[in-house]
């Protein structure tokens, strides 16, 4: 409860501010189980806490939806809904936010900040390929994070493969290099299974 005099460390923080920023990632996305649901609802409980108090919040995921379970559409439009902004990364995002009642003045579309980064110097590459004893090239770094259920699985490592291949033919891309973001290099090595290309070096 928001007027509770004894509250956990993180929850009497959010108390105290006078704006609270969601982390971004993979979290107003599709869920179709009841714990998927649920750590959903756990994720955002802080956000959720500073709109019943009244404080203004702000998110920005990796992606909004697209949603296709009912209870999922109505969980993620009552947290988003409620939100002072939600700043999307694409136009789909934007689209997704919309479908779920965030009104236009609350919503933000701006670029991921990846694309704003400024490009290493030769120095630079010439370095990190010494440091991980890579090959000289032109280099196209995916960063690789596949999700657990089969069907959104392979899907997403098909459209990263497709990606991949359309790089290196038209792109003039020397070598895929492929960023395991789990740290398992598992899903890594099945994207780079699946190009069976020996341009994709696994890092």
């Amino acid at each position: 409860r928001p007027n509770r005099k004894a509250l956990p460390d993180a929850l009497a923080s959010v108390r105290e501010s006078s704006l609270v920023i969601s982390k971004g990632g993979h979290v107003f996305v599709d869920r179709k189980s009841f714990k998927s649901l649920l750590s959903l609802w756990v994720t955002a409980f802080p956000i959720i806490f500073a709109q019943r108090l009244g404080i203004p919040t702000m998110t920005s995921p990796t992606s909004v939806g697209p949603f296709a379970n009912r209870m999922s559409i109505l969980l993620n439009g009552a947290i988003l809904r409620r939100m002072t902004y939600v700043v999307t990364r694409d136009p789909l995002s934007t689209m997704q936010a919309r479908l779920l009642g965030v009104t236009r003045e609350r919503l933000v579309e701006m670029p991921d900040i990846v694309l704003g980064v400024v490009p290493p110097s030769s120095e630079q590459v010439d370095k990190a390929c010494n440091n991980h004893d890579l090959p000289r090239g032109r280099f196209l770094a995916m960063s690789v994070r596949l999700p657990k259920e089969s069907e959104p699985r392979a899907r997403l490592s098909a459209a990263m493969v497709e990606t991949a291949q359309e790089c290196l033919r038209t792109r003039g891309f020397d070598r895929i290099l492929l960023l395991d973001q789990a740290g398992d290099w598992g899903d890594a090595r099945e994207v780079s299974r699946l190009l069976n290309d020996p341009s994709v070096l696994i890092l």
